[in-house]
């Protein structure tokens, strides 16, 4: 147990275990995602943008991690980008932190090959669920 909790309190202060990524517009949306699937997300954020759909991310690399919290309370909603059929990162995040479920959006494949084209399809249907237009837009 000790090694334990030697490992996760140099998890704790190391600067290596999370990157994040800004959008170049402020957006109310995040992406957390880890491991195989960041190649994809690259890329998935990246189509993204050039559809107009701007969203802040953030690449776990270490687990626990208290950065996250602030992370997911400066958004609106955080989907949680995963190739784990039952959101295995969702739910540790969710056990770890007090939060609203709806809060975090699960985006889970199970395939290395589809994931990019998936998290693509699934975050952009979802920002435009959650998009919510101005009256004087509405009205015009």
């Amino acid at each position: 147990m000790e090694r334990l909790q030697k490992k996760f309190s140099t998890a704790l202060r190391s600067r290596r275990s999370r990157l994040r990524y800004s959008s170049p517009k402020p957006t109310r949306y995040g992406v957390i995602y880890f491991g195989s699937t960041s190649p994809a997300m690259a890329e998935a954020l990246d189509h993204l943008e050039a559809d107009g759909n701007h969203v802040n991310a953030l690449r776990v690399r270490a687990f626990p991690s208290p950065r996250r919290r602030g992370f997911i309370h400066e958004h609106d909603r955080v989907f949680v980008v995963e190739q784990n059929r039952d959101g295995q990162l969702r739910s540790m995040i969710m056990n770890e932190f007090t939060l609203d479920a709806r809060k975090l959006v699960p985006s889970c494949t199970t395939t290395a090959r589809r994931s990019r084209r998936v998290s693509l399809r699934r975050i952009a249907k979802k920002l435009g669920q959650f998009k919510v237009v101005s009256f004087e837009k509405a009205a015009s």
